[in-house]
Order: structure tokens, then sequence, then C-alpha cells
């Protein structure tokens, strides 16, 4: 149930879904989707955050980067 939970909350902001919409393309580093959103960085990670917390995205560094892409169910 907890689960559960934390997936509806991962879907609960408008942010948080335009993002996952965007990651439907592929993946995508938090500049991206900060340039697309145009909102700025601390922001669009805090929802980046709350999505992988939600097990709906995975993230990988590469260098100075994080890229997220849609986690596979």
């Amino acid at each position: 149930m907890k689960e559960l939970e934390q997936l509806f909350k991962g879907l609960a902001d408008q942010t948080r879904i335009r993002i996952l919409n965007l990651l439907i393309h592929g993946e995508l580093c938090v500049c991206d989707v900060q340039y697309v959103l145009e909102s700025p960085q601390p922001n669009v990670s805090r929802h980046l955050t709350y999505l992988k917390n939600s097990g709906l995205v995975l993230d990988r560094r590469d260098g100075s980067r994080t890229y997220y892409r849609l986690a596979q169910s």
C-alpha cells in the first residue's frame, strides 16, 4: 500500500506530469528539463528527486550532469 501511495504522490503535481511527458521521448539531463519548463534548476531537481523516490524515473551520472529516464514497469 505504501508503494501505491508514493506512486500517486509522484503524479499529484502538474510539473511532475510535465516532466514525465518530456521523458516519454527519451533520457534528458536536468538542464534540458529546466530549459523546456523555464523553471529554476533547484525546482526541477526537487521534482525529479520526488519522481525518483516514487519509482517513476531512474537516474545516472555522467560527469557533472545527471540524466533521467522513465523507469520500466
